[in-house]
């Protein structure tokens, strides 16, 4: 019986880090589809919609930045960048970003949303050498 128990565990075990690399490609994968796109050449609307970027509730998100830049570009700044706290990163150099903010309420649809276009520096989370989640630098400086 111990030796059953004991494979159990093993089992279990070495099933842990696939979970997580699971999770950091889900959220990496997440990432990219709500903040990277090289090229806006439709407005917020469009893309948001197209990609499905909704809230936790599948409500309108209030605000979306997109990265105007590949996810080659962006990915180093989670090994070069400046750390921030935990697991946030601030890139030494700026990005290209398209903020977008929701003009109506979060139960409209379809969603509409205000655009600006800026040069700054950004801050993500990383998970794995992975950009996971971009963090509203003025939320966390």
């Amino acid at each position: 019986m111990k030796i059953q128990s004991s494979l159990f565990f093993l089992a279990l075990l070495s099933a842990i880090p696939l979970c997580q690399s699971v999770d950091y490609d889900y959220r990496f994968k997440k990432f990219k589809n709500q903040h990277i796109i090289t090229n806006m050449d439709r407005g917020c609307d469009d893309i948001i919609e197209s990609r499905n970027i909704l809230d936790p509730n599948s409500k309108c998100k209030v605000k979306n930045t997109f990265i105007l830049h590949s996810v080659e570009n962006v990915t180093p700044v989670c090994q070069n960048g400046i750390p921030i706290h935990g697991n946030l990163m601030k890139s030494e150099g700026t990005f290209d970003i398209v903020v977008c903010e929701l003009k109506g309420e979060i139960d409209d649809k379809p969603c509409r949303y205000n655009s600006s276009k800026k040069r700054e520096h950004i801050v993500i989370a990383c998970d794995g050498g992975k950009p996971v989640h971009f963090e509203d630098p003025t939320q966390c400086l």
